[in-house]
């Protein structure tokens, strides 16, 4: 197998071949590079993996109560249902509450009740 350093030896050893064997190790050279190559971009293809893995990962920190395999549609649809929750809560909780004062206010002043 011939290296791509420039070696006088190899060289001498190349020259020394006839054609045939000449063509078949320059094949062989071509082959053993491709080969490198391709484990290259593997490497470069599994790298990349790896980074997009951990950039997920890391956008994921930030929104940790949210579920990244929810649609849009399906995400517009919690946020309505915040709202709707919300608007539940004050009708249970605050409205009766305001009802009441308000009705305590109109009997105060009905019987007799004077504001300062």
């Amino acid at each position: 197998m011939i290296n791509n350093t420039p070696d006088t030896s190899k060289k001498v050893f190349l020259s020394s071949l006839n054609r045939m064997e000449q063509l078949g190790t320059l094949y062989d050279w071509v082959q053993s590079l491709s080969n490198a190559q391709a484990k290259d971009t593997l490497d470069h293809i599994n790298i990349k993996k790896d980074i997009t893995l951990i950039q997920g990962e890391l956008a994921g920190i930030g929104r940790r109560g949210e579920d990244p395999t929810l649609s849009t549609t399906q995400k517009i649809n919690r946020e309505r249902a915040r709202y709707r929750d919300w608007g539940a809560w004050f009708i249970d909780r605050v409205l009766p509450q305001i009802v009441t004062l308000i009705t305590l206010a109109i009997l105060y002043m009905t019987f007799g009740g004077k504001l300062p």
